[in-house]
Formats: structure tokens, C-alpha cells, sequence
């Protein structure tokens, strides 16, 4: 008897534990959650990519489904900025968002895109970590100030190359005046 009363008790605490533990049934959260059958995925930016600040970059997807997704941008997987709040997406892989990187994002590697849909938070994509690295552009006052320079000497070799030549020597000086 005494041995049944332990067993049950054993029974009785082995369900209590599984209908407590809420786990089991529902699985975490996670930005960044894939849904198994790729009902949507990110081609660009891809894993290494280097996105430069101030400059024009297309994001890139494919879509199983149409709707309205939001973009958004992830640093050191904590939300950095929303790119855009309701793109529109079509089934396949035309599907396109230029993003105009600002001069003043902080530089780094460790971005990642999330797109997902604004109806059903489920469909999520998370692309490959990239970089964002400083412009190679030059400033506007560096080519203008080139552009005058360049300017300037090509004028001045004309001018030393367009004066008439004379093969003819100069008369000497006059010993009388």
C-alpha cells in the first residue's frame, strides 16, 4: 500500500510538471523566425556584403504570398530603425525596396534586414549579417575644386603651347644708346 501511494503521488507530480511547463506547447518568439516552408525570403543584402553610408542600396526578396510587409533594420539583433512600414509584395522574386543608407548610421558589421508581414507576424525573414562601411564618394567641393584645377592647367598648357614661335634671333643691343 505504501508503494502505491508513492507511485501515485510519482504520477500525479509528472503531470502536474508537463500541464505547468507551457513550453512544450508553444514555441518561443524570436525576431528573425524563418517559416519552414520559406514563404518568404531575403536575397540581398547577402552574408558579407558591404553596404556603403550615404548611397542608394536595393533590398531584395521573394515572396510566396502578396501583402504588405514592413522592413526593418536590425543591429546586434536589437531593432536599429524601421526602413519602410508597409512595402508591397507580390509572389516571386521581383520584389524590390531601395534603401537610401543616411551619412549618419553608425558604421559596423553586424546588420541584418527583417522583413515580415504586417498581417501575419509568422511569415518572417532574416537576411545574412553585412556591413556598413563609410561612403567612397567624395565630397562635392573635392570635384568642383579638381574639376577647377584641371581647368587651370589645361588653359595654361594651351596658352604655352598656342604662342607663335619665331625662329628669328633678337637684334642685338645698340652700344649707342
Amino acid at each position: 500500500m505504501k508503494y502505491l501511494f508513492i507511485l501515485g503521488w510519482l504520477f500525479c507530480a509528472i503531470g502536474l510538471h508537463k500541464i505547468a511547463n507551457f513550453n512544450h506547447l508553444t514555441p518561443p518568439l524570436s525576431v528573425g523566425k524563418v517559416v519552414a516552408d520559406t514563404a518568404l525570403r531575403i536575397l540581398t543584402p547577402a552574408k558579407g556584403e558591404v553596404l556603403r553610408a550615404n548611397n542608394a542600396y536595393k533590398i531584395t526578396w521573394e515572396s510566396k504570398s502578396s501583402g504588405n510587409l514592413q522592413i526593418d533594420l536590425y543591429k546586434t539583433d536589437k531593432l536599429d530603425r524601421t526602413l519602410e512600414f508597409s512595402a508591397l509584395s507580390v509572389v516571386g522574386k521581383g520584389n524590390i525596396y531601395t534603401w537610401n543608407i543616411p551619412a549618419d548610421i553608425a558604421l559596423g558589421e553586424d546588420y541584418q534586414i527583417v522583413i515580415f508581414d504586417i498581417k501575419n507576424k509568422d511569415i518572417t525573414a532574416k537576411s545574412e549579417v553585412f556591413s556598413i562601411q563609410k561612403s567612397k564618394k567624395l565630397p562635392k567641393w573635392v570635384i568642383i575644386a579638381g574639376s577647377v584645377g584641371l581647368v587651370a592647367i589645361i588653359g595654361a598648357v594651351v596658352l604655352i603651347l598656342g604662342r607663335p614661335r619665331t625662329r628669328r634671333l633678337p637684334d642685338p643691343p645698340n652700344p649707342d644708346e
